[in-house]
């Protein structure tokens, strides 16, 4: 060893090193002498009369009495003498000269990471990100069967352990310095090294100590933290702002879920241009506070600074690393042609072996319930949920995204140039928890970045207005004029409500006029069957055949003539229809079973991409499956993702039409759903391609903002031509269409058609089904005569066939 001494107010410093880092010992003695500087202001005197530092090439570390000994490769990072050194310094107050009682719970860890790790980062204005990465360490590493008491740790064993008897418990520190002050809290700190100096000490040693110095019993919230397992839980139950006698009244209720506990919790109330901090107490299941201010708030935020330690809310919790490192069920998912790391993956992360999956092999299902790990950008897996992966600037990216399926798991996406680069970035990736997107060259670093997330619960109360000048909107022709150069218009519509299809045939046909270039893309009509649209646009089959060949009635299966008048102007011009949607068995399958549910060959025809990540939209989605929830379509999930198959196919449709007729321009006529704010169709269109559009939409209800559409429009109402009805349900079977239902006083009725009839023909007309029925009553009118022939069960006889005449 070589040896450098100096010292600092009496106390001996030496640094024992090795012959290679010999250059370390003056940056390492004049970090030591700014800690003891330091803790002597906040501890009281060394308890030592001298401090050594040795290099152990033995690669551990340890904190013995007037010793601190760290491993070469440790010793030489270049941050250990800002993090670390100070740590162990703190360990020889409390763990040296202040001995730990095992047996009744390890506080030394937790105090320690408090007065250094968590210090130093406080003193350069990070305390806050550092008390909110010890909650989000214990959201990720925490599981349930890893849980225990404070009172329970003993010494780290793994991440949850960590987070435990190191976070929880500075988190419990931090409390009591809040509760008392600076002063009183490091005077407590004294007072318990003085009474237990050269013993063992327990929680109860310093519970006591505090209680002396604080000057009130503090039993209830020692116990609370060092008892219970978990963490208190809090939500905001409702918030709102009246006026009353001359100020603005906010009223707040909180609540905890779980155990309750004794919290004196921060709120913060924002104004327009300011903000104060009030504290509220809650140690019941539910609580409504009160206050009156002269000027109206605009935003509360409930434990803004983490001052508490508690369960995250999820619009706080970043998507980072730890969200997959702390998840030991997560899945691993290696692409096709990377199959031969499958091996290497399994000594990466030995407690995942039975969760590394070819991507083939891969349940999509399992999505909803776990945290992923997905290697290779190129990846179906990783495009059917994101779409597509950001640009970087290096040899390997680590990017980690909020699982859209259960926000509170993350996706990890892991690409890179080559295989090797790609491995050696996961071996370290334990490393990197706190961060949401890394970038490696030559494998080292250049880039660590956490996503944004709300700081606090935060509760929005601002109240948006827009307005509307009635006297300046536009006229139609103005909307015409506007519109007419745009590449692509999207016209919104209530399936139902025939005005919004005349504005629809209207729009088309004034474009039409300035264009003789346009197409119109239609959600009502499946992709597989855009040849017998081709055909009856050009002419080449009639009405009938059209609506049989494209199966409407039983794809749509509303009122066609709700878009009579647009396909019927469109064969008369030859404008060009577009089928946009996915086969609707598809849908359907997914709707119940997920994308696992299809089959292979079914696969193939969904769209490479699909983007799950409008958090917006797919609440908007939940609220619409709550409130028409079947039994069906019992899983949300499984809706949401049969919803976004919709918007991508027609997203994806729209632009390949756009791509093989670069000349033409496009009106696409959909649901309102599918459009508004652009959620839907419009946004999907634009990652594919960059197209300038127009959005507008028919009636789209009272929830009107800025953000819905270009253009919103309110036809006057107008009753849709119907076809004559006779009068009854059907329903296909094996023998035809049978009657399962004749409702009094209708045509049916009267003419004596009864239920179990079978249909067969109509004015000669062979009726096979119920589009058969439909598209024959399309040509008729109330009051005319028509001859029903039915086969009707006859006892003993079995069956006779009948023809009766009704007047529709």
């Amino acid at each position: 060893y070589f040896i450098h001494e100096d010292s600092y107010k009496g106390i001996k410093l030496r640094i024992y090193l090795l012959q290679e880092d010999e250059g370390l010992a003056r940056r390492y003695l004049d970090y030591t002498k700014r800690y003891l500087k330091l803790y002597e202001s906040l501890l009281g005197s060394f308890p030592y009369d001298s401090f050594s530092i040795v290099e152990s090439p033995e690669q551990e570390g340890i904190s013995l009495p007037g010793y601190a000994v760290f491993g070469s490769r440790v010793l030489r990072l270049p941050f250990i003498v800002e993090t670390s050194l100070g740590h162990e310094i703190v360990h020889q107050w409390f763990g040296a000269y202040v001995d730990v009682d095992y047996e009744r719970g390890n506080w030394s860890e937790g105090l320690t990471t408090y007065l250094s790790d968590y210090l130093y980062e406080e003193q350069k204005g990070r305390g806050r990100e550092y008390r909110k990465k010890i909650l989000t360490d214990y959201e990720n590493y925490v599981t349930p069967d890893k849980e225990i008491s404070l009172r329970e740790f003993r010494s780290r064993s793994d991440f949850a352990t960590r987070t435990i008897g190191y976070g929880k418990s500075a988190m419990l520190f931090h409390m009591l310095r809040r509760m008392g002050g600076d002063e009183l809290f490091y005077k407590s700190l004294r007072r318990f090294i003085k009474e237990n100096a050269g013993r063992q000490a327990s929680w109860d040693d310093l519970r006591k100590a505090f209680e002396a110095v604080y000057g009130r019993k503090l039993d209830g919230f020692f116990k609370q933290w060092l008892e219970r397992k978990g963490l208190p839980r809090i939500e905001v139950e409702a918030a709102h702002v009246t006026y009353r006698k001359g100020a603005y009244r906010l009223t707040l209720t909180l609540s905890e879920t779980g155990d309750i506990y004794d919290l004196n919790i921060p709120v913060r109330i924002g104004y327009a241009d300011k903000e104060e901090t009030l504290n509220v107490n809650l140690k019941e299941r539910t609580r409504t506070f009160e206050w009156s201010f002269p000027e109206r708030p605009v935003r509360v935020a409930v434990d803004p600074d983490y001052d508490l330690m508690r369960r995250l809310a999820e619009p706080e919790i970043p998507p980072v690393l730890s969200g997959f490192t702390g998840k030991t069920d997560s899945f691993i998912i290696v692409p096709e042609g990377y199959s031969g790391l499958i091996e290497r993956l399994g000594e990466i992360f030995p407690d995942r072996k039975d969760n590394i999956v070819q991507e083939k092999a891969y349940k999509f299902n399992n999505t909803k319930d776990h945290s992923l790990l997905i290697i290779s950008k190129d990846s179906p897996v990783f495009r059917r949920l994101f779409a597509r992966a950001p640009s970087y600037d290096g040899d390997t990216l680590v990017r980690v995204y909020k699982n859209p399926l259960k926000s509170r798991y993350v996706v990890v996406l892991v690409d890179g140039t080559d295989r090797e680069g790609i491995l050696n970035v996961l071996k370290r990736l334990k490393h990197y928890g706190n961060y949401s997107r890394l970038v490696f060259r030559q494998g080292r670093n250049i880039l660590k970045e956490t996503d944004e997330s709300d700081n606090g619960i935060v509760i929005d109360l601002k109240l948006t207005i827009d307005t509307v000048d009635v006297k300046r909107q536009p006229d139609f022709d103005e909307l015409i004029n506007s519109i007419k150069d745009r590449r692509l218009i999207y016209v919104g519509e209530m399936h139902t409500a025939y005005s919004h299809h005349l504005v629809q045939f209207e729009i088309i046909k004034r474009l039409f006029e300035k264009n003789k270039r346009l197409m119109i893309g239609m959600e009502m009509f499946q992709r597989p069957f855009q040849k017998y649209i081709d055909q009856y646009i050009e002419g080449s089959i009639s009405e009938d055949e059209f609506l049989k060949k494209t199966e409407y009635f039983k794809r749509w299966s509303y009122n066609y003539n709700l878009y009579r008048d647009i396909l019927q102007f469109a064969r008369q011009k030859r404008i060009p229809v577009i089928a946009l949607n996915i086969k609707k068995e598809i849908v359907d399958k997914v709707s119940k079973k997920g994308l696992d549910g299809l089959t292979d060959e079914e696969k193939k025809l969904l769209p490479d991409d699909i983007d799950m990540t409008n958090e917006e939209y797919r609440e908007s989605l939940k609220d619409i499956f709550m409130q028409h929830r079947n039994p069906d379509k019992k899983d949300f999930d499984n809706f949401y993702l049969s919803q976004l198959l919709w918007d991508e196919t027609m997203a994806h449709t729209i632009v390949e039409s756009l791509k093989k007729n670069p000349g033409y321009q496009m009106v696409v006529l959909a649901g309102n759903g599918h459009l508004q704010s652009s959620w839907g169709i419009p946004s999907r269109v634009k990652r594919l391609m960059d197209v300038d559009y127009t959005l507008i939409l028919n009636s789209p209800g009272e929830d009107i903002n800025r953000g819905l559409a270009d253009y919103v429009l309110f036809p006057s109402y107008v009753p849709a031509p119907q076809a004559p009805r006779l009068g009854i349900l059907t329903e296909e079977t094996e023998e035809g269409l049978e009657v399962k239902r004749v409702f009094d006083g209708t045509p049916a009725s009267r003419a004596g058609i009864e239920e179990g009839d079978i249909i067969l023909s109509i004015d000669g007309r062979e009726i096979k089904g119920l589009d058969d029925l439909k598209i024959l009553l399309l040509h008729k009118a109330k009051g005319d005569r028509i001859k029903v022939k039915v086969s009707r069960s006859v006892f003993i006889f079995g069956s006779e066939e009948t023809t009766m005449e009704l007047t529709l």
